[in-house]
């Protein structure tokens, strides 16, 4: 009999899609499941939705939670109960496409990876410009992510810090090796929590395969964290990706000596994602300097008076007062 897949679904008022979400799971080719819907206490009619499946479906198990805690919290009481020896996030408005997890089981057994990943594709949920736009830019950096099979180690760990989009779900895990690395998510609710996670699993340092196959629907819907966020959102997204990152990197140092640990440090702070949080400013954060390989930016008074930047697809910009002057197709 093949070994026990954990599906991990943290969900909170999404009536109008857990269904199909659910759907998408319990018609996978791959039938050994353990689906673990997570009810982190929405007001909507979720959670009937959810019971209405786990009486037809013995697979699907319902975990309440003591109150809406936010879904990195979510997440570690999915790890905390599951029993399979290997799990997958999915978010509960996304889909698993046909024969996702048995194409990610064989790609992970064949290779002996600690994790595997195939392609995302994000679609609009609404025919409305806005997220048909959105989807689209989320696809052509999907298309950049793709890699084969590939050991992190210092040499590529800041290149790996972006591999695969750098999201949790879509990616199948060996529970074994996550147990032993005590990888889990930032316990409190905080935003951008899957940068903090993310961190602790290249900072592990694993074997990582990658499947060609397409495995996970990104939906793109009105109102989502990726197409818009509140004035009080955005304030918090930098204190809460600090919070993210520092922890992080604290089970960096956990896991591993010293001397690795500060090289991973170093690593980190020169990272496109990750040095915007370490960044210089003075004269009270009127002047903000950043000054790193990848960017160099010059701002006052939140005008921006220079700036070079290379992008995740390897091209490098030069902009003055915001005006692209210059790209380079091939920076050195």
């Amino acid at each position: 009999m093949q070994p026990k897949i954990s599906v991990i679904i943290p969900f909170y008022n999404v009536e109008k899609y857990v269904a199909a979400c659910l759907d998408s799971v319990l018609s996978q080719s791959y039938s050994n499941l353990e689906v673990l819907c997570v009810d982190d206490c929405g007001q909507d009619g979720s959670r009937a939705i959810v019971d209405s499946y786990a009486a037809k479906d013995s697979r699907v198990k319902v975990l309440a939670l003591d109150g809406n805690r936010g879904i990195g919290p979510a997440r570690n009481a999915g790890m905390d109960a599951m029993t399979g020896e290997y799990f997958i996030f999915l978010d509960s408005d996304d889909l698993l496409v046909e024969n996702a997890l048995q194409n990610m089981y064989e790609a992970l057994v064949r290779t002996g990876a600690d994790m595997v990943t195939g392609r995302f594709e994000a679609f609009a949920d609404e025919d409305l410009p806005d997220l048909i736009h959105s989807a689209g830019t989320l696809n052509e950096t999907f298309k950049l992510m793709h890699e084969d099979d590939v050991q992190v180690t210092v040499q590529n760990y800041q290149r790996m810090l972006d591999f695969s989009y750098a999201v949790v779900w879509g990616k199948l895990f060996s529970s074994e090796y996550m147990r032993r690395k005590g990888i889990r998510f930032h316990d409190s609710r905080i935003l951008h929590e899957d940068k903090g996670f993310w961190l602790k699993i290249i900072g592990s340092l694993p074997h990582i395969a990658c499947i060609g196959e397409l495995v996970t629907l990104y939906r793109i819907r009105p109102n989502s964290s990726m197409t818009s966020a509140t004035k009080e959102q955005k304030a918090r997204r930098k204190q809460d990706i600090r919070i993210a990152v520092e922890d992080g990197m604290a089970h960096i140092y956990q896991m591993h000596d010293e001397a690795l640990a500060r090289q991973l440090h170093e690593l980190t702070k020169s990272h496109r994602s990750f040095a915007p949080q370490l960044e210089s400013r003075w004269l009270g954060s009127l002047l903000r300097l950043r000054w790193y390989r990848h960017e160099k930016l010059v701002e006052f008074c939140r005008v921006q008076f220079y700036r070079e930047k290379i992008l995740r697809s390897g091209v490098k910009e030069y902009r003055l007062f915001g005006l692209l002057l210059h790209k380079d197709e091939n920076p050195s």
